[in-house]
């Protein structure tokens, strides 16, 4: 296996069948602390707003700090339920056999439409969320987003692998 692409959340390898990525819990770690950091900012800003106090401030004031301990309380939960969960951080894109493997499920390369990506600014950086579009629906490729500083790089892996499934799935077609 040679490496063929790495970042933060994840590592693809090239080998002989295709492309082996296997996601870091770095993704899930980070996008926590992201939840986190927002919940953060409101009971700052909390803080903040009740330090101007006026009749706004008193009546704003707590709004933002419950929702800030809300949001900071979801983060956790969902951090804890990632943890249970454990799903498999393997994906496999195996062009020997026309398939792709997402946390053991199995779609062929003819059942799947395009691969998409879908980015976000957020605080300054990107988020991307990788979409397999199967059946007319939509399957996340990657069990969390992944968030970067320069989105070119992961979109034009995201193309890269998209190409490979429509290859993949025009070389079926041909055999057919």
């Amino acid at each position: 296996m040679e490496q063929y692409y790495s970042n933060d959340s994840l590592t693809a390898f090239t080998t002989e069948d295709g492309i082996y990525i296997e996601e870091k819990k770095k993704g899930s770690l980070k996008m926590l602390l992201v939840i986190l950091g927002l919940g953060v900012l409101f009971v700052v800003g909390a803080f903040i707003i009740a330090l101007i106090g006026g009749t706004i401030g008193r009546g704003v004031a707590p709004a933002f700090f419950w929702g800030g301990i809300l949001i900071a309380a979801v983060a956790l939960i969902a951090f804890f339920v990632k943890l249970a969960i454990q799903s498999d951080p393997k994906i496999t894109f195996n062009t020997g056999n026309n398939e792709l493997s997402v946390r053991g499920k199995v779609f062929a390369f003819s059942d799947i439409e395009e691969i998409a990506p879908h980015m976000q600014l957020m605080m300054g950086r990107t988020m991307i969320v990788a979409f397999i579009m199967t059946g007319g629906k939509k399957k996340s490729l990657f069990s969390t987003s992944i968030v970067v500083s320069d989105p070119k790089e992961m979109e034009g892996f995201i193309s890269n692998l998209n190409d490979l499934v429509q290859n993949g799935k025009n070389k079926t077609d041909a055999e057919v």
